[in-house]
C-alpha cells in the first residue's frame, strides 16, 4: 500500500474519506431526497474519524483527484476549524440522536469492511471467500 501511495503521490497519512467528502462537496448535491448532510458525514466518518473533528495531516504536495467529472484536492481544508465538519456532526447528532447516528455510521463502516474483504478475497472469519 505504501508503494501505491507513493506512486499516486498521495500525502502520507492522507485520509481518502476526507478527499471523497471534498469531491461530494465540489459536485454539489445530486442525490435528490437523500439527507445531504448525513451523506457527507457518513462518507467523512466511515473509518471512525470526524466525530466531531477531522484529523489534520500535513499536505506539502497536494494531489488533485477526479471522479465523474468532479475534481477536488487533497488540500481540502476539511481538517480546519470552521470547515463545517464538527458543526455538521452536532446537527446530525441532534437530528438522529446519539444512538441513531452511531448506528448509521456502524452500518456504513461494516459495509465498507465487507467490500474490502470481498476485494481481498476473504470473509470476515479470515478464510478465503468463494466468489
Amino acid at each position: 500500500m505504501e508503494r501505491a501511495r507513493q506512486l499516486a503521490g498521495y500525502p502520507k497519512g492522507g485520509r481518502h474519506e476526507l478527499t471523497s467528502t471534498a469531491l461530494l462537496l465540489a459536485g454539489g448535491n445530486r442525490y435528490g431526497e437523500a439527507d445531504w448532510e448525513l451523506l457527507l458525514h457518513l462518507v467523512a466518518s466511515h473509518h471512525g474519524r470526524c466525530r466531531p473533528f477531522a484529523p489534520s495531516v500535513p499536505d506539502d504536495d497536494p494531489v488533485r483527484v477526479q471522479y465523474d467529472g468532479v475534481s477536488a484536492s487533497s488540500a481540502h481544508g476539511l481538517d480546519r476549524v470552521g470547515s463545517g465538519v464538527s458543526e455538521r456532526f452536532w446537527r446530525l447528532t441532534r437530528r438522529y440522536g446519539w444512538h441513531g447516528l452511531a448506528y448509521l455510521e456502524a452500518m456504513v463502516r461494516l459495509a465498507d469492511q465487507r467490500v474490502s474483504e470481498n476485494e481481498a478475497g476473504q470473509t470476515s472469519s479470515g478464510k478465503a471467500a468463494h466468489v
